[in-house]
């Protein structure tokens, strides 16, 4: 009898610990899923908070013999006077420093940069989800 009690004493015991393992199994892989989501969606949401402050408009846009050139006009909603531009086209990439974008005021800008299918993207830097396409009517 003794010996039976002994073995349901050490049944259980094994049973416990081993619910005690697979607790704390799920309980770190719940953890680190968590971590690692809000560590995701932070940095998603720091970048997409700082580019809504950027607002501006492109046009007269024109490209002959490898320069492009355009007319950059802050929005009077923008939150930056200044901004790192990046352009882009194919495989061609330029940044371009841009510093006291007054609002309502248009600054021409003159680049060295070849052309894909007439078009280029234009976005500030560390915002290349916000991309704005740009079309060249005539090369």
């Amino acid at each position: 009898m003794a010996e039976e009690k002994t073995k349901k004493v050490v049944t259980a015991v094994f049973l416990f610990a081993l619910f005690i393992l697979v607790a704390l199994y799920i309980g770190l892989t719940v953890l680190k899923i968590y971590t690692d989501s809000s560590k995701f969606s932070s940095e998603k949401s720091e970048s997409s908070v700082s580019c809504i402050g950027y607002s501006y408009s492109i046009d007269n846009i024109k490209y002959e013999n490898g320069l492009l050139t355009f007319d950059l006009k802050n929005s009077e909603i923008s939150d930056y006077e200044e901004m790192i531009l990046i352009v882009k086209s194919g495989n061609a990439t330029k940044e371009l420093q841009l510093t006291n974008l007054v609002t309502g005021i248009k600054k021409g800008i003159d680049l060295d940069i070849e052309l894909k299918d007439n078009q280029f993207k234009t976005y500030p830097k560390s915002c290349e989800q916000d991309a704005k396409t740009n079309s060249i009517d005539s090369v």
